[in-house]
């Protein structure tokens, strides 16, 4: 029988319920990880990486409040976390909080300045201001950051796609200019 006294094995037990709440994600199945995860709450976790993830299920689910808990508490947990403070200000911009949106996403950029995918939401938010101008520069971020897996090759078709919808003048022209150095 579990004692939650025996530290050994409520702490493998955490690590149990975070992995199978992990591969329940991989495998798209969200009611399974977000279940998971609640489990290892429940065992009273102060793990950033959990509320992290659980962030991500929850905003993948459109539970926006509760995503937006969970990565509160990763970035309580670890106030460096590029990522939580990206996906926090995205979640604020899906819920129309620009402002707060720009905030926490441009604290993602102070904190890892070459991360294009905060450059990609910060971006996006300034898309949802009509601000086609600061769009712009923040998608120029991301061409002259390193392109290195295929996460940077995705985001860097998104900045493509939303600067060919902008379809101002200059992000067409920056189109043309990415496509003559691609060529090259």
């Amino acid at each position: 029988e579990f004692n939650p006294e025996d530290t050994n094995a409520s702490e493998n037990l955490k690590v149990a319920y975070f992995n199978q709440g992990n591969k329940a994600y991989q495998q798209g199945n969200l009611e399974g990880a977000r279940a998971s995860y609640q489990k290892v709450l429940q065992l009273n976790s102060e793990d950033a990486n959990l509320y992290y993830n659980l962030g991500v299920v929850c905003a993948d689910q459109e539970e926006l409040e509760d995503a937006i808990q969970a990565y509160k508490e990763a970035i309580r947990l670890n106030p460096d976390d590029v990522d939580a403070h990206n996906n926090l200000g995205d979640v604020y911009r899906r819920q129309g909080n620009l402002d707060l949106a720009i905030e926490l996403i441009q604290n993602a950029i102070k904190l890892h300045p070459t991360n294009s995918e905060a450059h990609l939401n910060l971006g996006n938010v300034y898309i949802d201001q009509k601000k086609p101008e600061e769009a712009i520069q923040a998608y120029r971020q991301i061409f002259l950051i390193k392109a290195s897996d295929n996460e940077s090759t995705e985001i860097r078709q998104a900045a493509l796609t939303a600067l060919k919808q902008l379809g101002t003048p200059e992000s067409l022209e920056m189109l043309k200019d990415h496509e003559t150095t691609k060529d090259k």
